[in-house]
């Protein structure tokens, strides 16, 4: 290689991409040295590479690894015409990816508590109290979960407590285990069988996907569009797109992978250069709640001992209890359940089964037997041809040991008799009493004055509860939609039977929402009747530290009533605690403390989970368990005119459910100084690593640099090969308030 070229390749930092057992991971900025070694630079690494980073941040022999090789590694190499640093590893041995996501390495700790307080008060005196908390944390790998209730008032009069659930549960690949105590449920079925739950003291397992690497899965039934060079195909269900693929000319297969799962028509359309060529149906076969639908079986078991809360006691145990349940997908249009429990002297078994008989009806039944008594029930849905409509027919049939019988036939009709249009009409017979009740209702939308309009029209005639008088009624309402500004107006008038007689009424009132600030929404409605005049309200508020909402009513009878609802979390991990309004249980979850020069400046934290506004101060971030992944920090709000600089800009995450992560980021005031390093001869130092609080850099072969550094540390530091060399202090004389670049001209270190 001439010299010319080598002071331009080696020892200066090079813009590369780095690949790891032939994938491509993203680009990293990287120094080749004259030895053959190789370093990364912080600050670009991708959130895949974090086990490298600290073996990468000192220089590394290229070529085969002799000694020190963590992860399996086998050799390193830089293809210089390609700027590509490579790394082979023994993984590359194995085909494909690995199906599953690994634990945590660690196995991680957290604590997350989420507390929920509701309170009701109505009339003179009469208060009712619940408070629920619910416990997750992680310990070693295995979720910890908790759930307990206060209450005060009510019918008892009293204080009870009661211990809802405690117990410990491991991921596996496709399983999971759990002892402690539990509900009885269907975790990891797709299929309920009709069987009775109650707690149990003891162990259970069952399928889960839960570490499932990919849980995108394609359609069991392609769907095939012919395209034309440049065109683009758009799958929309109800009218809202799903997905979106560019063509190629020719007959191909749509990716199915990224549709929401479930068994549903959508409609194809194809465009080229805005214009519309085809449009037509297609059906989405994926078995919804199911996972991969290449394992077939699906199943749940567990045996314990019966245990029931009393009062403030924990539990009583009332005998052994134990069962199981499967599921079996027969075709991805059947989905085939059975399943049975034996609790002390009792027993019961269930089976169900789920079809798409046709591409328009769909068939969901099942029956059960549970001491004595047994029944079935039915329901078949029919979707219309022209997709505007549906049909649904329910029936149930029970007989218990004592020969009572029950046996009732509902029917629904929807119809969308145009855009604006549409009419519901559901019809419930029960063949005991011989009773029939009947709801009709209207709808219509309608732009007035360029506003959207909600009309509906309402009948209903049912039978009364407890030998009661039939209820019937009527109504007309109108709600008027105020387009972008979240406001809405309501109005209604009708007639209802109330005490053997009808009674008229008529109701109006307003609403309003807002995107930001404490109060989210609020609403306020007055109702007139025979009996007087009544009014309510709502109100939805959002702080940092916890959330809820607030209900009032008076009656026409001046009866008054309230209702509060105050939700927060608190999460402990990492040695940090923080209380939030987000929601916890089934996620991990991040502390992120801000730092920030400029007190209005906010983040964006944002990663596959989504995102979240982050403030000065303590803030809880939700994050998705087991998956690896990566937490973004961008700058969202800021003083006009002031530059400012976020470190870190990631945060790399690997968390168990009910795992605890701690971030601190800072926001910093920062100011870009230019220079140019000169060594102990006076000669430009290349490839020396400039280093401040707000970030680094390295210089380049004419020993220039470019940095931006915290204006409350105007400090540089030279480093080269991780050695400190000389440090700067500089104050930076007559820059006004809207300059941001110092010139520091020629800085003398010694190499």
């Amino acid at each position: 290689m001439p010299e010319e070229f080598r002071s331009a390749v080696f020892g200066v930092p090079r813009l590369s991409e780095l690949w790891v057992d032939g994938r491509q991971f993203g680009e990293v900025e990287l120094i080749v040295s004259r030895d053959g070694t190789v370093r990364l630079l912080p600050g670009t690494e991708p959130a895949e590479l974090d086990p490298w980073l600290a073996y990468l941040a000192v220089p590394r022999s290229l070529g085969s690894c002799a000694q020190d090789c963590p992860n399996g590694l086998l050799a390193l190499e830089y293809d210089i015409a390609e700027s590509r640093l490579k790394l082979l590893t023994r993984g590359a041995e194995q085909a494909g990816d690995a199906a599953f996501h690994a634990l945590p390495a660690q196995g991680g700790h957290g604590l997350q508590l989420r507390n929920d307080l509701s309170l009701f008060a109505q009339g003179h005196g009469r208060l009712e109290g619940r408070y629920n908390l619910d416990i997750t944390g992680t310990l070693h790998n295995w979720t910890l979960v908790g759930a307990t209730q206060l209450a005060q008032g009510g019918r008892h009069h009293g204080r009870r407590q009661t211990v809802g659930q405690w117990y410990a549960q491991r991921e596996l690949p496709r399983h999971f285990i759990r002892v402690g105590k539990f509900a009885n449920g269907v975790q990891g079925l797709a299929r309920t069988p009709a069987l009775s739950g109650e707690a149990v003291l003891g162990l259970m397992a069952g399928s889960s996907d839960a570490l499932v690497r990919d849980s995108d899965f394609p359609s069991q039934a392609p769907i095939q569009v012919s395209g034309l060079p440049g065109s683009v195909a758009e799958i929309l269900r109800d009218g809202v797109l799903l997905h979106s693929q560019a063509l190629e000319g020719g007959l191909q297969a749509l990716d199915t992978k990224r549709l929401p799962g479930g068994i549903y028509p959508v409609e194809v359309r194809v465009r080229k250069d805005g214009e519309e060529v085809s449009r037509r149906q297609e059906w989405v076969y994926k078995p919804q709640r199911w996972g991969d639908p290449a394992q077939r079986w699906r199943y749940n078991v567990f045996a314990g001992q019966r245990s029931e809360s009393l009062g403030s006691r924990f539990h009583r145990q009332l005998g052994w209890s134990g069962g199981g349940m499967v599921n079996y997908l027969l075709h991805p249009r059947v989905m085939l359940g059975g399943g049975m429990v034996r609790s002390g002297s009792r027993s019961e078994y269930a089976a169900t089964v789920d079809a798409e008989l046709s591409e328009r009806m769909r068939l969901d039944g099942g029956l059960f037997w549970r001491d004595g008594d047994k029944g079935w029930h039915g329901q078949l849905l029919r979707t219309l041809a022209d997709n505007k409509g549906s049909l649904q027919v329910s029936l149930e049939q029970q007989w218990r040991r004592s020969g009572e019988a029950r046996h009732a036939l509902t029917a629904t009709a929807y119809r969308q008799l145009n855009q604006r249009n549409s009419v519901t009409l559901q019809a419930r017979h029960d063949a005991r009493s011989g009773s029939v009740g009947v709801d009709l209702g209207l709808n219509r939308r309608q732009n007035w004055l360029g506003q959207e309009v909600d009309l509906r029209f309402s009948l209903f005639d049912q039978p009364g509860t407890s030998g009661q008088a039939r209820r019937r009624g009527v109504e007309a309402a109108l709600n008027l939609h105020l387009g972008e500004s979240g406001r809405q107006y309501h109005a209604s008038v009708g007639s209802r039977a109330k005490g053997g007689r009808q009674q008229a009424y008529a109701t109006a009132g307003m609403s309003q929402s807002w995107q930001d600030g404490a109060l989210r929404n609020a609403g306020l409605a007055a109702e007139a009747n025979e009996q007087g005049l009544g009014f309510s309200g709502n109100l939805g508020f959002h702080h940092q530290l916890a959330d809820g909402d607030v209900f009032f009513s008076r009656g026409a009878n001046r009866i008054w009533t309230g209702n509060l609802n105050v939700r927060n979390a608190v999460a402990l991990g990492a040695g940090k605690a923080a209380l939030g309004a987000v929601e916890a249980g089934n996620a991990a979850m991040m502390i992120v403390e801000v730092e920030s020069d400029d007190p209005n400046a906010t983040l964006q934290g944002g990663g596959r989970w989504g995102e979240q506004t982050l403030r000065p101060g303590v803030n809880l971030l939700p994050l998705t368990p087991y998956q690896p992944g990566r937490v973004n920090f961008i700058l969202a709000q800021a003083q006009e005119g002031q530059p400012l600089s976020v470190r870190p800009s990631s945060a790399a995450y690997h968390l168990n459910r009910g795992g605890v992560a701690y971030q601190k980021v800072k926001i910093m005031r920062v100011m870009t100084v230019m220079g140019r390093l000169l060594d102990q001869s006076g000669q430009p130092w290349a490839g020396a690593s400039v280093v401040n609080h707000a970030g680094r850099t390295i210089s380049d072969e004419n020993g220039l640099f470019t940095l931006d550094v915290h204006a409350h540390t105007p400090e540089l530091g030279v480093e080269r090969e991780g050695v400190k060399h000389c440090s700067l202090s500089f104050l930076p004389e007559g820059l006004g308030k809207g300059e941001v670049v110092v010139f520091l001209g020629d800085i003398g270190c010694e190499s």
